[in-house]
């Protein structure tokens, strides 16, 4: 994930660089687990470490009011805080959606921590406000592990099923786009998880990738994409929808390229969420500054190829963080359109609670900007609980098949499943 270097840094580096050669992102998590931490991905050369409390507000809807979330970050105005936000968050953005579904996972509604260390690294070389003398490289013979089993919490005839009921819904014109979601889950596990998000960022290369540990509770997140960026007064949100697979042969792949850029149905879908998504921004925005600035962009991943979009808009002046999560939130890509009915009918027809799947984790820096990522692509888990889940889903529109839908559930699945390793 993308996020400058500042200021706290200029004065304070501690060349580590020298000290202990190049020290990767796995050798320095391996050596502040198990403490709370965060590690935002870009790619290998480019990240930053989060890990301790300075300070810390985890927000709960039925505890708390919506204001305290501005009044902490108002509080560490001057302080890096890294956050994440739950997809139950909507339900304090508006008060008429509820989740009462089944729970796999455990993060708090809203989470926002100040780190007492922070680490970047930028093209390669690593700066840092901390002392780092008491990191050492570790070079530890790993015991053999094993593929860990999943389970589906319904079957793809049951998933159909449901998609077959909205879309009637959809023909019905209560809705015109749904995110449809499913999970697949394993409830008695010892998942090994810095292993396999080392894998995971291997198979994937994903962009916004977090690998982040609070509490209990640890989020390996392959994303590709990014939920919201602030930067100066812009903002800038980049949905995607359009997923094809990967081939080996690479005039199959070129073909598939081909095929998903000039596919009605994925153009579609991209071009309905880029509609909800200026929508939302214009709620922040100054007049007239709300833009297309790329539709349906072909982007290729290690794993898949997508279609991304990105819009922007000039911020209005004195829209705080709070006022732009309440405008956005939860992402479009996520949810469908119109935005509200669209999360009921999730509700409705989803088999189990998202939680932290579907939200975003992030960096809020000390000048306001930040940088938030939409969480797919993720395993979600408990090592106290040994419970772990992987949502999965997609854009449901008229022009949809349920089987080509489901199948599209297990692409996305695909490089998290083969990346999860266990003891047992």
């Amino acid at each position: 994930m993308n996020s400058s270097e500042d200021s706290t840094f200029t004065a304070m580096k501690h060349d580590v660089n020298s000290s202990f050669g190049k020290m990767s992102w796995q050798d320095l998590v391996s050596n502040i687990e198990p403490n709370n931490f965060c590690l935002l991905i870009e790619d290998s050369d480019n990240y930053t470490l989060m890990w301790g409390e300075e300070d810390r507000f985890d927000y709960y809807s039925d505890k708390n009011n919506w204001s305290e979330i501005q009044n902490f970050i108002d509080k560490h105005e001057r302080n890096h805080i890294w956050t994440n936000l739950n997809y139950d968050l909507k339900n304090e953005i508006d008060s008429s959606l509820k989740s009462n579904n089944t729970k796999y996972a455990h993060f708090p509604e809203a989470c926002f921590i100040v780190p007492k260390h922070v680490l970047l690294c930028r093209s390669g070389k690593i700066s840092t406000s901390s002392d780092l003398s008491s990191f050492r490289k570790r070079f530890e013979i790993k015991e053999k592990l094993i593929p860990l089993e999943l389970s589906p919490i319904q079957s793809e005839q049951e998933y159909i099923h449901q998609l077959e009921l909205l879309l009637a819904e959809i023909q019905f014109g209560n809705i015109y786009e749904i995110n449809y979601c499913t999970a697949f889950v394993n409830n008695n596990c010892q998942l090994e998880p810095l292993q396999s998000f080392n894998k995971l960022v291997g198979l994937t290369q994903a962009p916004h990738s977090v690998f982040m540990k609070i509490d209990s509770n640890y989020l390996l997140c392959g994303s590709p994409e990014r939920y919201i960026r602030k930067t100066g007064n812009i903002l800038q949100s980049q949905p995607i929808k359009g997923t094809a697979r990967r081939s080996q042969n690479e005039k199959e792949d070129i073909q598939i390229k081909y095929d998903l850029k000039n596919d009605p149905k994925e153009i579609s879908e991209n071009i309905m969420i880029v509609d909800l998504v200026r929508n939302d921004l214009s709620k922040v925005a100054s007049k007239n500054t709300v833009r297309v600035k790329h539709l349906n962009e072909l982007h290729t991943f290690k794993s898949v190829h997508q279609l991304i979009s990105t819009i922007e808009c000039r911020l209005s002046k004195g829209a705080s963080f709070s006022d732009i999560i309440s405008a956005t939130f939860p992402m479009g890509s996520m949810t469908g359109a119109p935005k509200k009915s669209a999360m009921q009918l999730s509700e409705k027809h989803e088999e189990f609670s998202r939680n932290l799947y579907s939200g975003s984790v992030g960096l809020i820096q000390p000048n306001g900007d930040f940088d938030l990522n939409v969480v797919i692509r993720s395993a979600l888990y408990n090592d106290q609980e040994n419970q772990l889940m992987i949502g999965v889903g997609g854009a449901i529109t008229a022009l949809s098949d349920p089987k080509k839908e489901y199948q599209e559930c297990l692409i996305k699945l695909k490089a998290v499943k083969e990346s999860l390793c266990s003891r047992n």
